[in-house]
Order: C-alpha cells, then sequence, then structure tokens
C-alpha cells in the first residue's frame, strides 16, 4: 500500500471542492480525511493586543486625537490550514487523487 497522499489548503472551502472532487471521481469517503487546524496565536491581522504593526500616526496633526481602530484592530484574519490525507490502493490511484487535489491549491507539506 501506498503512502498516503497528504496535502495543504489555506481554507477549508478550497479543501472541501478537491473532497468533492475526489468523490465524484470515485474514491471512497472514508479514504479522505479533513484536519482543520486554527493557529492559538491569534489573527495574522487584527491581533487585538498589537494590532498589526502600522504606523497610524503619520500625517496626523495631534497623534494623540487620531485612533486608528478600523485600520490596526478591526478586521481580524484567522490563521487556519487545512490538511487533507487520501488513502489509496496503489501508486496510480494516488497519482490521480493529487492531479485532483492540487487544482484546488493543496500543496505538499513543508
Amino acid at each position: 500500500m501506498p503512502t498516503p497522499l497528504t496535502l495543504i489548503y489555506d481554507t477549508f472551502e478550497a479543501a472541501s471542492g478537491a473532497r468533492d472532487a475526489l468523490l465524484d471521481a470515485g474514491f471512497d469517503t472514508a479514504s479522505i480525511g479533513l484536519d482543520v487546524h486554527a493557529d492559538e496565536a491569534g489573527p495574522a491581522e487584527g491581533n487585538f493586543i498589537l494590532g498589526n504593526g502600522r504606523d497610524t500616526t503619520r500625517g496626523v496633526a495631534d497623534p494623540t486625537a487620531y485612533q486608528p481602530y478600523d485600520r490596526n484592530f478591526r478586521h481580524g484574519t484567522p490563521r487556519r490550514t487545512t490538511l487533507m490525507t487520501v488513502a489509496t490502493a496503489d501508486d496510480r490511484r494516488r497519482d490521480e487523487a493529487a492531479a485532483i487535489a492540487t487544482r484546488y491549491g493543496g500543496r505538499p507539506p513543508a
């Protein structure tokens, strides 16, 4: 039995699209695993403690009167990745799964 195919996706939606395409191609539901990993360190942008590190006082006459909440804190963007594994019976089927799944933005883990 070949090593399972393992791919990382930036969004669950992309991984879900790849899963649906694999199912349409005849892959078994039980052979496809999706695991979402969230970054416990906080959002990549909109960090509620540090902000985004932008200099928001540039060009402002009175920096103490300027509250840059929207630009620096409001729009939090969480960091998540989705790990997909596909177990296959042989290398030919694994290559077929890789060809389908990578069309949705999957990449091998580093």
